[in-house]
C-alpha cells in the first residue's frame, strides 16, 4: 500500500561526528537555516579529542532541533549511526557529513522530488567541492537516476551525503549501518534502496564539500571495491561492471 507524504513530514537527519570542529559551524548552520524548517539535528559524538561535543551544545542551547547523543566510548562510525537512527522520529531521513553544507533550498526541493513519483525512494543533488581557501576545484555530474548508472563506479552513481530517504517505500530495517567506512557504508545502502525504488539526483548544485586528500592504500581500496560488488550481486542482484570497480580504485569521487 502507498503511504502519501504528510503537508510537511519531520525530517531527521543523522549526524555522525569525529574530531570535526573545523568544519561543524558551518554544516550546522547549513542544517538550521534551511527554508523547510520541520527537522531534527541528531548528532553523535564518539568521543571526539577537540571541542565537537561544545559546539553541538551551543548550537542545542539556541535551536531545540538540536539532539545530541555522546558515546561514553569510543563506538566507530557504523555504531553511531544506528544509535541516531534508533532515535530518529521522522520518515524523511538525510544522511549527512560534518565537512558538509548545503544551500538553504536544499532539504524542500528533495522533498518535492520525493512527492511527484511513488516509485522514488531517495533524492540528492548535484555537488561542488571546495578546498580549504573556499575555492571551487570540482563539481559532480551525477547521472539524473542512480539506475540507469550501474555500469559507472559506485561513487559516481549518486551522492552519498545529504541523500534524503523516504522511510515510508523502504523495510524498516534496510538503513542499518554495517560499515565503519563511509564509501562502504553508502555503496551498501544504494544497492539495497535501488532494489525498493529509483534513486533521483537534482541537476541543480545544492550540497557542497571540502575537498580531501586520498590516503588509503591502492590494494586496501581495492579490497573494499571487491567486497561492495560481491555484496551487491549476490544480496540485491545488482552490481556495476567489474571494469567499473577498477576505475573506482583508481579515480576519487566527489
Amino acid at each position: 500500500m502507498e503511504i502519501p507524504l504528510p503537508e510537511e513530514p519531520l525530517i531527521s537527519i543523522i549526524l555522525p561526528i569525529k574530531n570535526s570542529a573545523e568544519t561543524l559551524f558551518p554544516c550546522l548552520q547549513s542544517l538550521l537555516f534551511q527554508n523547510y524548517h520541520h527537522i531534527e539535528v541528531i548528532a553523535v559524538d564518539d568521543c571526539s579529542r577537540d571541542n565537537s561535543l561544545q559546539i553541538l551544545r551551543e548550537f542545542q542551547k539556541t535551536d531545540s532541533r538540536v539532539r545530541i547523543i555522546k558515546n561514553v566510548k569510543t563506538y566507530g562510525r557504523a555504531i553511531s549511526i544506528n544509535r541516531a537512527l534508533k532515535k530518529a522520529r521522522g520518515k524523511l531521513i538525510v544522511f549527512m557529513e560534518p565537512t558538509d553544507m548545503i544551500t538553504a533550498q536544499k532539504l524542500s526541493k528533495q522533498v518535492a522530488e520525493l512527492r511527484k513519483d511513488k516509485h522514488v525512494v531517495a533524492a540528492n543533488s548535484q555537488c561542488m567541492t571546495m578546498n580549504h581557501l573556499g575555492k571551487r576545484v570540482g563539481k559532480s555530474h551525477y547521472p539524473l537516476l542512480a539506475s540507469e548508472a550501474m555500469h559507472l563506479p559506485y561513487r559516481q552513481n549518486v551522492l552519498f551525503s545529504g541523500i534524503m530517504i523516504n522511510r515510508y517505500r523502504i523495510p524498516k530495517d534496510l538503513l542499518d549501518c554495517e560499515a565503519d567506512e563511509p564509501a562502504l557504508f553508502a555503496a551498501q545502502l544504494i544497492s539495497r534502496l535501488l532494489t525498493y525504488g529509483e534513486i533521483v539526483t537534482i541537476p541543480e548544485y545544492l550540497h557542497t564539500h571540502m575537498a580531501q586528500h586520498l590516503t588509503g592504500h591502492l590494494m586496501h581500496k581495492f579490497t573494499k571495491s571487491i567486497r561492495v560488488w560481491l555484496e551487491a550481486k549476490v544480496n540485491h542482484q545488482q552490481a556495476p561492471s567489474l571494469t567499473a570497480v577498477f576505475a573506482n580504485v583508481m579515480s576519487p569521487a566527489l
